[in-house]
């Protein structure tokens, strides 16, 4: 088998074999036959797959948490009249799957090990989720476990791009490793958010030492973690409007600490409540937010964004006073995105003239 005239490959054994391709154990040969590099050759029939897993392992060329790419080519083959085209893909060869990892009896991540794979995979999604593209498939299947227990992510085989940045169809996905709501329905989209749902559950497989397809807030609490660590598992698998936006607001999560979800820039679709004492009268406040283009909550719930504090607090998350401001803090603790802000905040969002009672 060969790419050009100056590169040949021999086929080994095979290694798995996927929806789409089969993989190979083979070496690398050079002119005079000799084998020079033990690789790993993907071979498959759909061109639409080989085109975008030779365009992204050329993106991600060179980055230590990608399995690299080392070739790809089309080939040939003729049986009598007829001709066959196959698609290649040479890898360098990583000789075992997470999956793999821990059939074998393996060993879980301590929580600091699991947390440093976790930053290592993150900064891969930031690139892709940063040019608009999301991954699709991180499993267990297609995390390999490198030298010192380092992680590396490949197959990108169904990874796509979003025109203009939009969100893509979820065509294809491995049914078992997704959100219930992407199982649901066949018209569904997949956000960057999907693919952190994928990697939060990936970095509960490595603290349990088994493959995780499903996970709830409780079980992360029993997995006795710091609380920033546990704080950011049960935001990016639960449900998709308390998961963060992408890989890069989740990265800063893990590095800075959890308290205070950061002040949204609209208000514009936010499901925002107001507790203590407003400046303005409340139904002004409410005016005021439908304007903006919120919505108004009474009570703090399962759907809440924002929450307005009226009165001055220095730290609003540690005070917890009153019954909204207590469930609010309850419900951060359990994952749910609500952002606690300040009257000044509010009058910012909401482009108004700042009145005082």
């Amino acid at each position: 088998m060969s790419g050009d005239a100056s590169r040949w490959y021999s086929v080994g054994h095979q290694l798995g074999q996927g929806g789409f391709a089969q993989a190979f154990s083979g070496w690398r040969l050079d002119r005079s036959g000799r084998r020079r590099r033990q690789v790993c050759i993907k071979v498959t029939p759909d061109a639409t797959s080989w085109h975008g897993e030779s365009y992204f392992g050329q993106l991600l060329l060179g980055d230590p948490r990608v399995v690299g790419l080392i070739d790809s080519f089309p080939h040939l083959s003729r049986g009598g009249a007829e001709v066959r085209t196959r698609y290649v893909l040479v890898f360098e060869l990583e000789r075992e799957t997470l999956l793999g990892w821990f059939e074998r009896g393996g060993t879980p991540w301590t929580e600091s090990g699991a947390k440093r794979e976790l930053i290592g995979l993150l900064g891969v999604l930031r690139k892709l989720h940063g040019m608009g593209a999301t991954h699709r498939d991180i499993t267990a299947d297609n995390i390999y476990v490198g030298d010192r227990r380092r992680l590396k992510l490949g197959d990108f085989g169904i990874a796509k791009h979003g025109l203009g940045g939009e969100p893509i169809h979820a065509t294809a996905f491995a049914m078992e490793f997704v959100p219930p709501s992407l199982r649901a329905s066949q018209r569904s989209r997949w956000y960057p958010s999907d693919d952190l749902y994928q990697l939060g559950l990936l970095a509960v497989t490595l603290l349990r030492g088994r493959v995780t397809s499903r996970v709830t807030a409780r079980q992360i609490k029993q997995l006795d973690l710091h609380p920033d660590l546990e704080h950011v598992l049960i935001r990016a698998t639960g449900p998709r409007r308390n998961r963060f936006d992408d890989a890069s607001e989740m990265l800063g999560a893990i590095r800075e600490p959890w308290g205070e979800i950061p002040v949204p820039r609209s208000l514009v679709h936010r499901r925002v409540a107001f507790t203590g004492g407003l400046p303005v009268p409340r139904h002004e406040a409410q005016a005021r937010l439908a304007q903006a283009g919120g919505a108004y909550q009474q009570d703090v719930n399962s759907r809440t964004q924002v929450l307005v504090v009226g009165a001055p607090a220095p730290n609003y998350l540690r005070t917890r006073r009153g019954r909204r401001l207590s469930e609010a803090s309850r419900r951060i603790t359990n994952g749910q995105a609500i952002a606690i802000i300040g009257w000044d905040d509010f009058v910012r969002l909401t482009r108004l003239p700042r009145r005082h009672a």
